[in-house]
């Protein structure tokens, strides 16, 4: 790997994990970077200081939106100060692609890929990538304060740290969230059975716990779940394929549910 590599960071996600790693590319402002991502503000020095600040160069896995049109880019640059150009991996083949741009010295600020930690290690020691920690000592005390020890640990490579774990969101699977604060507010407890859910789902309805003044929602799915994993199995269908009559039937014909 060419020296040149060390300006490129990576970003992996895992189950648990999104590892980001971020770092000062050779055109950026002598590693001046607000690693923080602070809010800049809107006074003239600020805007002075906006100015001067490099444009950075990101590069993400493959969506079918165009990166730098998500609304949530144009939400970073106003709050960091710092203009992304985003580019993106192709959907098919993605780690020949990310290897060829690394093997030209391409210099991207961050790199996101999928989940390869293998991958991430090799780069990673071969000279490829920052190491963040004195960064982060430096400007990092919020980055500290959100995101344990024990997870910067577990991506130290040869005790040098390259990425920063955060938590992902969607640990919950098909698992049913409920809003703790509209029981609260119609007075009911943690429904355990279908007939206690059913009489919450009534009440958040009805008593407009979402104080819109209106009837809210009570419970919505994604359109391309059919069943609510939790509660099927309340009704005899536990399983994706269920003996019906000494058949196997798929849970979507099983006519029990209705």
């Amino acid at each position: 790997m060419r020296k040149g590599f060390r300006t490129i960071s990576v970003l992996l996600l895992t189950a648990m994990l999104v590892m980001v790693m971020a770092a000062c590319s050779s055109n950026n402002n002598n590693g001046n970077s607000n690693v923080n991502g602070a809010n800049t503000g809107s006074n003239s020095s600020t805007n002075d200081s906006n100015a001067s600040k490099p444009e950075l160069r990101r590069l993400s896995i493959w969506q079918n939106e165009d990166y730098n049109t998500y609304p949530v880019a144009k939400l970073l640059e106003e709050k960091t100060g710092y203009k992304v150009k985003y580019d993106m991996l192709p959907q098919d083949k993605a780690a020949d692609k990310l290897n060829l741009l690394m093997g030209s010295g391409e210099n991207y600020d961050l790199v996101t890929y999928g989940a390869d930690m293998a991958l991430y290690s090799d780069y990673a020691q071969k000279g490829a990538l920052v190491d963040l920690q004195p960064l982060i000592d430096e400007y990092g005390p919020n980055i500290k304060e959100a995101v344990s020890q024990e997870s910067m640990d577990a991506l130290k490579v040869d005790g040098k740290l390259y990425a920063l774990p955060v938590k992902v969101n969607y640990k919950v699977g098909t698992s049913i969230l409920i809003r703790t604060d509209w029981l609260e507010k119609v007075g009911m407890q943690m429904p355990t059975t279908t007939d206690e859910l059913v009489a919450v789902l009534k009440a958040f309805k009805e008593k407009d716990p979402g104080g819109n003044g209106k009837q809210n929602v009570p419970l919505t799915i994604r359109g391309d779940q059919a069943m609510l994993d939790d509660i099927t199995g309340a009704f005899g269908m536990p399983n994706a394929w269920n003996d019906v009559d000494g058949k196997l039937v798929p849970r979507v014909l099983d006519t029990r549910i209705m």
